[in-house]
């Protein structure tokens, strides 16, 4: 139980983290992307599975630059990019600061056997 403690705090740290950067990096029209994301941690057996999401259609448009048909999609922006990627640089940055992560879970199981023993 104390470890389960200390790595379901892991996962939800990693998962709120990861749906800040995603808002951050969300462009805005009108504020409706950005105010939808979600995130959730659930229990599956042993492992801790955490996810962010929205339940709006254009995210994975914008995202990949691509209508769920596979045509493109054209996006009027000075740097002619086709695309505005928001999913993929926050999670390269939660990558980058992984270490940052795992030490605050070494002091979670730590503090949690001192703690309960």
């Amino acid at each position: 139980d104390r470890l389960t403690d200390a790595e379901e705090s892991y996962i939800e740290r990693i998962t709120i983290s990861l749906k800040n950067l995603v808002k951050r990096y969300t462009p805005v029209k009108t504020g409706s992307l950005r105010a939808s994301w979600n995130h959730e941690v659930e229990a599956q057996g042993k492992n801790y599975i955490g996810a962010v999401g929205t339940d709006i259609f254009y995210g994975k448009i914008l995202e990949f630059g691509k209508r769920s048909d596979g045509s493109p999609y054209r996006v009027k922006r000075k740097t002619g990019e086709e695309r505005i990627p928001f999913l993929k640089p926050a999670y390269l940055e939660i990558k980058k600061n992984m270490d940052k992560f795992n030490d605050q879970l070494a002091k979670d199981i730590k503090n949690n056997y001192e703690r309960k023993a």
